[in-house]
């Protein structure tokens, strides 16, 4: 798994510790209004 890594940024694959997370991202609408296929559920974010 590649890691790219600076001062004020960490991207990496997402593991299952993101879901929680992840979750409270989809959760809110000024954020899913970019996201047009965003889970409806945390049993459909959990599947992704």
């Amino acid at each position: 798994m590649k890691i790219l890594e600076t001062d004020r940024l960490l991207l990496r694959h997402l593991t299952p510790d993101d879901l929680d997370d992840l979750w409270a991202l989809y959760c809110d609408p000024e954020i899913t209004k970019f996201i047009p296929d965003a889970p409806r559920s945390y049993a459909e974010a959990k599947e992704e």
